[in-house]
């Protein structure tokens, strides 16, 4: 008995038609294949060019977004700035009549106190005068 082989037999008679037509079948398919990836490669880098300019556009809105923000804030930093400003103005104003005020209440002690004694620091003096800096002003000395 003879054995029957179930390998597929290959033809070996090619002859120059064969090879010619072969490679036309091939050069033809991979012409299709080339043209379809140069079109996958345009639909790609269209959807990328689409996204990026939706992202550039929506990093060009968060950039004035922000702009806004900042420039409210530093309104904002402006006014309190301002607000505290006038409220050091009034209290420096404040303490200032505070501390005339208790100048004055200072030196009237003094002078009463002293006006009787006519005595400081062991001395003896005959004449006191109350607010000699006002009198020193109105005579052009102070």
């Amino acid at each position: 008995m003879q054995k029957t082989s179930k390998e597929p037999t290959i033809d070996t008679t090619y002859n120059f038609e064969k090879v010619w037509a072969t490679l036309d079948r091939l050069s033809e398919r991979s012409d299709k294949e080339t043209r379809e990836l140069r079109e996958q490669i345009r639909e790609m880098s269209a959807e990328t060019d689409k996204k990026f300019r939706e992202m550039s556009a929506e990093t060009d809105r968060q950039f004035k977004e922000t702009d806004r923000k900042l420039r409210e804030v530093g309104a904002h930093i402006d006014e309190v700035g301002a607000n505290l400003d006038k409220g050091a103005k009034q209290m420096r104003e404040e303490i200032g009549g505070i501390g005339k005020s208790n100048g004055f209440m200072a030196e009237d002690m003094f002078f009463n106190a002293f006006n009787k004694t006519k005595e400081y620091a062991n001395r003896k003096f005959y004449e006191v005068e109350a607010r000699i800096s006002k009198s020193l002003k109105s005579e052009g000395k102070a």
